[in-house]
């Protein structure tokens, strides 16, 4: 996704950002970050360019086992104090 970041976008304006972290047994999580659930929901209903259903086809090749979705309908994001 970061390839085309451009793209995504603007393909998806609700999304504000995302992480992603891998973990030592080949596992990863990624976490996205959007406007609103509303949004989101709307954004979700976009069909994909072309362009993009190809990256998404690819990713998908790379999962492995279920994947699990869970929506924090209030989360809470903690982040250290900047030191000066």
């Amino acid at each position: 996704m970061d390839q085309d970041a451009d793209k995504w976008t603007a393909f998806r304006p609700d999304m504000l950002g995302s992480v992603s972290i891998g973990h030592e047994d080949g596992g990863y999580t990624m976490v996205m970050y959007f406007t609103s659930e509303a949004e989101a929901r709307e954004g979700e209903r976009k069909e994909l360019p072309p362009e993009l259903q190809a990256q998404m086809e690819e990713m998908s090749k790379l999962t492995v086992g279920d994947t699990e979705f869970f929506d924090l309908k209030q989360p809470v994001i903690i982040s250290p104090k900047w030191i000066a």
